[in-house]
């Protein structure tokens, strides 16, 4: 049993052991401890070393250890308290979290590197010095090439940041230390530059040679690096922080292009006893690099932040195109150019997984290990929680028993009744029978399938009047209706066949009945058949006239078969070997874009390189006659060389070698420095053989080759000579097109990003472009993002586009991506079937049922919402209240079918009266409130007594009565200063009595006393309570059980984390308001800093307890998802905090979520990326559309507590319930059910089968430094 106060994680780091001054010995630390070390030392001299040890053992409490973490030497004092026959065992007196903290990410770094699988270097053939050679200078250009473009913008960037810092200072001092900085940088921009390439390359260059410098620390400084260890200061770990962290933030930014590159050097650079190279131009390389060329400035830790701000924002942030082309350099030398990332990656998890389930658990019990660094290969796509839903997780419902679903609780919403499903065969082979003579109908012509509702009708009409519909006879005719009405609403079958494809709804629902799983089964022949029918009937088709046919008998097949279904099973054997055609003719074009634009990018590379090469040899003028040679074919030779061969390709090789001793035109010195130079008569016959290859131009090769065998015969001295012009000239890089913009490109940077990250197959409504329909899908991108290619459904058309116009497309709203135009015809229409059907379900929750209006709870929402997203304070509202006076007279005298039209009624007036827009909601039997976009004292009064005139107006006439209808009529102004709407709104429906006693004649107005000032002192009060809150740790964090109810028995429980506020006497205060203030005095994104942090602080203070839980669920505010600066601090804090990041779960409520959705969703995935999980508080309140749902990728589904808390008494919150239960599943997303706070309640959830359950039924929450996790049941 583990009994010491620290746990101790493995590693193996080398150090150096210091006893006495001069007395110093190697040692390797095998295990660390917050409270102490664990060393080796090498066995062939380990008894020496323990011998010294023990003659100077009065030196053993004045004991440091050194270690060494990129470019710094790290030294530790410590206290040697045992000696062993291999080592010692060493305590360290005065714990430092941030040594801990570096032993973690060196001891990380170290085994992910070990993992490391070399299978895919092996396989690749050894390079010769030459070609290693040659291979890293392209490289190097790439490099220098990079830097110099990113460069110029970093300076300028740096310079304004550090002027806006200065400026935000409060004194001269603190100015000053920012205006040093910017003149420094000004004055050595230019040496740092060219130092930091000149060291990269030649740690580049000596990487090609088998010497491996250690990444970012140049080969040059190394030796500088021996000298005598310094102790680490808080200074240079808050500055070896921050370079971590813009490391760790790019390498997983471009976790998939540098393994790919990391990959390709293993295999170039490797050597063969399986020692790795480290890769040159990583994003540690340049970070370490930069901070090595800065390191003499000096610069103060607030300067430096700002540096590395700048840094990251510029030339990390377009690491992305540099690592592509990188890549591409390795790819044209046949370095692994058809590695597919994916498969390899998938290839290393299997490897690295554990042996079974059982070992897996016996780990995950064992003593927490350290995080895994932010740039560990790990798949980091929003983890899962593995123990909770791996072993038990049901496959996601079909699609048709969604729609089932969702269509049986709106009928139970809306109090709509159909007859029990029959028991009884006789009914089920009538109705079969019934539909039979349909299809033969159908076949003759006699009815027709073309309204809405047809099908249904013309089954009621089939069965007799006698015999109504059975609740599954509706089901399956409500469900193929709307199939079919999604499939062609898509516009894709060609129109002369849409009233023939309409016809397949009544054999399919023959089908259906007698066999529900009919959906359920991929392969099954209906679905298949309908499927095949679709894509022969696509009007894009190059096919579509010799399809027709075909597509017609299939049809007429299917419903002339009325008995035991082989028409559908006969249909595909008649289009099968039609729609393999249809197939391959879309993939062939599809495959010919791709291969046409493959061979334009590969014809850029090869330019590029050409030019590259003769920008590097052609330094000087030269020969006239090689000129010549370059412009009439020898050019043309080497693209031919490149594009067949390739860089590592001797004949590539040749064609540079020719070129470049032409051009030095026998210059002794000039030829000294080159490999084996050709003789004259060995240069002729390579000048002669490779314009042999090629077509002649403008000169024929005879002439050529004369005027290079006289070149080689005359005197240098008189030979003619001249300056080349690539006669193609240099074509504009993407960030020479991104520059030319009006801003830069700034105003586009987040579209470009979003564009970046489009994967080809995807598909999209493109509306705005040459390509004659709207849906395409994205064919190819180039390799460095710089182009795009769409194509049509059929692949038969399609539209090239910059970089810079797809990311204008995007942000216009008129490229969109579509998540499901790639399935296929049936699992398209039920995706769609399935958002029409729960946006009527969320519709009716939040409706009136009779009158159309806003439910109170929804009127209620909304109204706040509305008030507090005004966009300027300016802006002003009216607030009406209506109190029918005669509703109960008509009630009682009439009965409620009157009461029911004169409230219909009464809805068609006001709708008549108000603007398109108004927020209409009826608060009671006999009560309406209106909300209105103008000021209360102007316009606002005018438009109530207008609407009270309208409602008056007229009599209702009811049979024989006629009723005189009479308002009380209330209003009140507010604007978006107002923060208690809710309290405002109780006071207009109280006015009404005011107008009740008047005589119902005028509109009461609601006037609240000096609220303006009581605003104003409050708004005070707040803000310096909150930031005495933040400033003084007043606050306190609860947390409650979220609790799995239908899961497997290895499923966690997670907890939300809980604000709780102290007041002034330090007792608990309710939270509530001081949310509310915090959100509208923008200190939100304040709090929740201090609740992560608080929250990472406890987890890792408990790392060996992490795996009993599923993790904490953690609120984050609007405020937070919309600062820039949000990701940075949640990076920074798990460096500083390295614990597991599937542990936390954020959540954001629903109505955060739909209001931004495009920031939302980006937000997310970023946060997914690093393994992150989210939930989506609060669903169900604000109409929640299906399609919203399928772009936010969260984990986790909360359903509001409100619809949870009255289930089993509300039949419209029960049905919501479910309805999302099923949505979320069959979306594959967990769903939570709050305000569970009875048995009752939790047997009710269960059984809907909601998969978590959180509320008093589980206890009261509890504070977080008394959670007990060891002690805690699962339920």
């Amino acid at each position: 049993m583990e009994k010491r106060k620290f746990p101790r994680q493995i590693c193996n780091v080398d150090a150096v052991l210091s006893v006495a001054e001069g007395d110093s010995h190697h040692c390797t630390i095998v295990e660390y401890s917050q409270g102490g070390l664990q060393v080796s030392f090498d066995a062939a001299i380990a008894g020496g070393i323990i011998n010294s040890l023990r003659r100077v053992a009065a030196d053993h409490s004045n004991a440091s250890i050194s270690f060494r973490q990129a470019q710094q030497y790290l030294r530790l004092p410590v206290a040697i308290v045992r000696l062993t026959p291999q080592g010692a065992g060493l305590h360290v007196p005065n714990p430092d979290p941030a040594v801990y903290r570096v032993l973690q990410h060196l001891s990380v770094a170290q085994a992910q590197e070990n993992k490391q699988s070399t299978s895919l270097a092996s396989s690749q053939p050894a390079l010769s010095e030459r070609h290693k050679k040659s291979l890293m200078q392209s490289a190097c250009r790439v490099l220098h090439d990079f830097l110099r473009q990113q460069y110029a913008g970093f300076c300028h960037q740096l310079e304004h940041e550090l002027f806006a810092a200065a400026d935000q200072q409060h004194d001269t001092s603190a100015q000053q230390h920012f205006l040093i900085a910017t003149k420094q940088f000004r004055k050595d921009r230019q040496r740092i530059f060219a130092s930091l390439s000149q060291c990269i390359i030649a740690d580049a260059m000596a990487l090609s040679k088998g010497i491996y410098p250690l990444a970012g620390i140049s080969a040059a400084d190394q030796s500088k690096r021996a000298s005598p260890l310094e102790l680490i200061t808080k200074d240079d770990f808050e500055d070896w922080l921050l370079v971590r962290v813009a490391i760790s933030k790019a390498e997983l930014k471009q976790r998939d292009a540098l393994i790919e590159l990391q990959v390709r050097i293993d295999a170039a650079f490797g050597k063969r006893d399986g020692q790795r190279p480290p890769n040159p131009f990583s994003p540690a390389a340049l970070c370490n690099g930069f901070f090595e060329q800065i390191h003499h400035l000096q610069l103060p830790h607030a300067q430096l932040q700002v540096v590395y701000a700048v840094l990251q924002k510029t030339l990390l942030g377009e690491l992305q195109a540099f690592y592509q082309q990188l890549n591409q350099v390795f790819i044209d030398a046949d370095i692994l150019p058809d590695i597919d990332i994916a498969q390899y990656l998938a290839e290393q998890a299997l490897l690295n997984r554990p042996e079974s389930a059982a070992e897996a658990e016996e780990s995950s019990k064992a003593t927490a290990p350290p995080s895994r660094s932010l740039a560990a290969e790990e798949n980091v796509t929003g983890t899962l929680e593995k123990e909770s839903d791996t072993a038990a997780s049901a496959e996601p419902p079909s699609a048709y028993g969604t729609v089932s679903q969702l269509m049986g609780l709106r009928r139970q919403a809306t109090g709509e009744t159909v007859a029990a499903s029959d028991s009884d065969g006789h009914h089920s082979q009538a109705t079969a029978q019934q539909l039979g003579q349909l299809q033969e109908s159908l076949i003759r012509g006699d009815v027709q399938l073309v309204q809405t509702g047809a099908l249904k009708e013309l089954l009621r009409q089939a069965k007799g009047s006698a015999q109504p519909l059975s609740e599954q006879e509706q089901d399956a005719a409500d469900t193929i209706e709307g199939l079919f009405d999604s499939i062609l609403q898509s516009d894709r079958i060609n129109a002369d066949l849409r009233d023939e494809f309409r016809k397949l709804q009544v054999p399919l629902l023959r089908a259906i009945l007698q066999d529900p799983e009919l959906f359920s089964a991929e392969a099954h022949p209906a679905r298949q058949a309908l499927n095949y029918i679709a894509l022969l009937a696509d009007k894009g088709s190059s096919n579509l006239a010799a399809n027709t046919p075909a597509i017609r008998e299939a049809i007429g097949g299917i419903l002339a078969d009325k008995t035991d279904g082989k028409g559908f099973s006969q249909s595909i054997d008649r289009l099968d070997q039609l729609v393999g055609r249809e197939k391959r003719l879309i993939e062939r074009n599809l495959q010919r874009i791709r291969q046409g634009c493959d061979g334009q990018q590969r014809l850029r590379h090869a330019n590029r390189q050409i030019q590259c090469e003769l920008e590097r040899v052609l330094t000087a003028p030269i020969p006239q006659p090689v000129i010549s040679l370059l412009e009439n074919g020898w050019r043309d030779l080497m693209r031919l060389s490149y594009l067949r061969e390739g860089m590592s390709s001797r004949s590539w090789e040749i064609t540079l070698q020719v070129i470049e001793q032409l051009a030095a035109n026998r210059d002794s010195t000039r030829l000294t420095s080159m490999e084996k130079p050709l003789g004259e008569e060995n240069l002729l016959l390579l000048v002669e053989r490779g314009l042999s290859k090629i077509p002649e131009g403008q000169l024929s090769h005879r002439e050529l080759v004369a005027q290079v065998r006289q070149m080689l015969d005359t005197d240098p001295n008189d030979i003619s000579i001249g300056t080349y012009q690539d006669p193609l000239g240099a074509e504009p890089s993407l960030q020479d097109r991104l520059d030319a913009l009006p801003d830069g490109g700034l105003s586009l940077q987040r579209w470009i990003k979003r564009a970046r990250g489009l994967k080809v197959s995807q598909w999209f409504e493109l509306s705005h472009g040459q390509l004659q329909e709207k849906l395409v899908q994205l064919a190819w991108t180039a390799d460095d993002h710089s182009h795009y290619v769409f194509a049509n459904h059929q692949g038969t058309q399609k539209l090239e586009l910059p970089l810079e116009r797809v990311a204008t497309l995007l942000r216009d709203g008129n490229l969109v991506l579509l998540s499901d135009a790639a399935l296929p015809a049936v699992e398209q229409g039920f995706d769609a079937l399935v958002q029409k059907v729960y946006d009527k379900l969320a519709f009716d929750s939040c409706h009136d049922p009779l009158t159309g209006f806003l439910t109170r709870k929804e009127f209620c929402r909304t109204l706040a919402q509305t008030v507090a997203g005004a966009n300027e304070e300016t802006e002003r509202f009216s607030l009406i209240f209506i109190d029918i006076m005669q509703f109960k007279v008509i009630n009682n005298t009439c009965g409620y079918e009157a009461g029911d039209r004169f409230l219909s009624t009464l809805a068609q007036r006001l709708r008549s009266f108000l603007k398109q827009g108004s927020l209409v909601g009826r608060m009671g039997a006999d009560q309406f409130a209106i909300l209105l976009q103008e000021d209360a004292e102007t316009l606002g009064y005018s438009s109530a007594r207008e609407l009270k005139g309208v409602v008056e107006e007229k009599r209702f006439e009811y049979e024989e009565h006629s009723f005189v209808i009479k308002t009380a009529l209330a209003l009140v102004g507010l604007n978006r200063s107002n923060h208690k709407v809710m309290e405002l709104l109780r006071a207009v429906e109280s006015a009404t009595s005011l107008s009740k006693k008047t005589g119902y004649k005028d509109v009461q107005v609601v006037r609240p006393g000096d609220q303006r000032l009581e605003a104003l002192d409050e708004v005070m009060a707040w803000v310096t309570r909150i930031n005495r809150a933040l400033d003084n740790d007043n606050l306190k964090l609860r947390c409650q059980k979220i609790a799995p109810i239908n899961g497997s028995a290895r499923t966690l429980a997670h907890y939300e984390v809980l604000l709780t506020v102290l007041d002034e006497h330090g007792e608990d205060s309710p939270p509530a308001e001081f949310i509310k203030f915090a959100e509208e005095y923008n200190r939100m994104a304040a709090v929740d800093r201090w609740v992560i942090e608080h929250v990472l602080q406890w987890m890792y203070d408990h790392l060996d307890e992490l795996h009993l839980f599923g993790g904490f669920s953690v609120n984050l505010s609007g405020h937070s998802m919309n600062d820039e600066t949000f990701l940075d601090f949640i990076f920074d804090a798990l460096v500083r905090y390295p614990v597991p990041r599937n542990k936390l779960v954020f959540e954001i409520t629903e109505t955060t979520a739909v209001t931004n959705l495009d920031d939302a969703a980006d937000f997310i995935k970023e946060m997914r990326s690093i393994g992150c999980r989210f939930s989506l508080d609060d669903f169900g309140v604000g109409q929640s559309s299906y399609s919203y749902l399928k772009r936010l990728p969260v984990d986790f589904i909360k359903i509001d507590g409100a619809f949870v808390r009255d289930i089993n008494t509300n039949d419209v919150d029960y049905a919501l319930v479910k309805s999302i239960t099923e949505m979320g599943h069959y979306l594959k997303k967990k769903v939570i059910a709050e305000y569970v706070s009875s048995e009752a309640i939790l047997n009710t959830v269960t059984h809907i089968g909601v998969d978590y359950a959180q509320g008093y039924q589980f206890g009261m929450p509890v504070m977080l430094d008394q959670l007990d996790l060891r002690s805690n049941p699962r339920f």
